[in-house]
C-alpha cells in the first residue's frame, strides 16, 4: 500500500523558487527522520532514534515539481503491517498518527481521531515520552529554514490538505527550554517502567502530573523507592518521595519533564 505525504515550504525565499541549500537540506533530512520514526512506531510500537532502523515500511522521495518547494514522500507499508491495521483504514491511521504525534511533540493539544490510533496510543503510553524525545531532534532540524527566516512556515500535508503546521510558535516550543535544578523536591510516582526508566510523577509544586526519566546512575535501591512510591500511591498509602534532579521548563516556566538523579 502506498501512502502520500508532502512537506510544503512557503514564505521568504521559497516564494521566489529558491531554498538556502544547507537549511533546506537539513530540513528535508529532518522530515525523513520524523516520518521514519513515526511510521516505525505505528508499525511496530517500538521507539527508534535512527531513520535507518525503520522496519515494516519503505520510504521513497518523488521528484520535486518545477516551480514549487514541495517534497513528496511515498510510504509503502509492508503487507503484514497493512493486515494488522486493516487495509481499508491503514492510510487514515498513518495520517492520524502523524498528525497526533508530531503536533503533540510540538506542544499542541491534538487528540487521535481514528479507532486504531486511539487504541494504539493507550498501548504505547508507557513509551510515549521516549517517543516524543526521539522526534525532538528531527523536528528541530525541520524548523531550520524558519529559524533563519521568520516569514517561512512549513506544512506537512496529506492529499486532502495540511495536517501539521510548523512556524515560529512551534520552533519556540522546541527550542526555548530552560533547565532548573531540583533539590529534595517532593513528589509521588504515578507510573514507572523499570526497563526504560521513564514514567510520570505528581510534582507537588506544579500540582499536576509530569513526565520523568531516570539518570543512568540511579541504583537499584533508588529504583525500588520509585517503584514503592508508585505502589503506595496506588494503595492509598501515601508514597511521597524526595528527588534531586533537573527540570526542563517551557517558555512560560512550567515544568515539561524531569530527569531524576537521586531519590530520598
Amino acid at each position: 500500500m502506498e501512502i502520500k505525504l508532502r512537506s510544503r515550504y512557503e514564505g521568504g525565499v521559497f516564494d521566489d523558487g529558491l531554498s538556502e541549500l544547507y537549511d533546506g537540506t537539513t530540513s528535508l533530512i529532518g522530515f525523513c527522520r520524523v516520518i521514519a520514526i513515526s511510521i516505525h512506531m505505528l508499525a511496530n510500537e517500538e521507539v527508534i532514534h535512527r531513520a535507518t532502523a525503520l522496519k515494516g515500511a519503505k520510504l521513497y522521495r518523488r521528484a520535486a515539481k518545477k516551480g514549487s518547494f514541495v517534497d513528496e514522500i511515498i510510504i509503502v507499508l509492508d503487507n503484514p503491517v497493512v493486515a494488522n491495521i486493516g487495509y481499508s483504514v491503514a492510510a487514515a491511521a498513518v495520517y492520524d498518527f502523524i498528525k497526533y504525534s508530531l503536533n503533540k511533540a510540538m506542544g499542541k493539544n491534538v487528540a487521535p481521531e481514528t479507532p486504531y490510533v486511539k487504541r494504539m496510543c493507550k498501548r504505547i503510553e508507557p513509551t510515549v515520552d521516549r517517543f516524543e524525545d526521539s522526534l525532538r531532534g528531527p523536528l528541530i532540524d525541520m524548523h531550520r529554514p524558519i529559524r533563519n527566516n521568520s516569514d517561512v512556515y512549513i506544512n506537512i500535508e496529506r492529499p486532502k490538505g495540511p495536517i501539521v503546521r510548523m512556524d515560529l510558535e512551534t520552533l519556540a516550543y522546541l527550542s526555548k527550554d530552560r533547565r532548573e535544578s531540583l533539590v529534595l523536591e517532593p513528589c509521588n510516582v504515578t507510573k514507572f517502567n523499570i526497563l526504560t526508566g521513564y514514567g510520570k510523577i505528581y510534582l507537588d509544586r506544579e500540582e499536576r502530573v509530569v513526565s520523568f526519566n531516570t539518570n543512568s546512575n540511579i541504583d537499584q535501591d533508588e529504583k525500588f523507592k520509585i517503584t514503592k512510591s508508585m505502589d503506595d500511591a496506588f494503595n492509598d498509602k501515601g508514597g511521597k518521595i524526595l528527588i534531586d534532579g533537573v527540570a526542563i521548563l517551557d517558555e512560560v516556566g512550567r515544568v515539561k519533564s524531569v530527569t531524576i538523579n537521586s531519590v530520598t
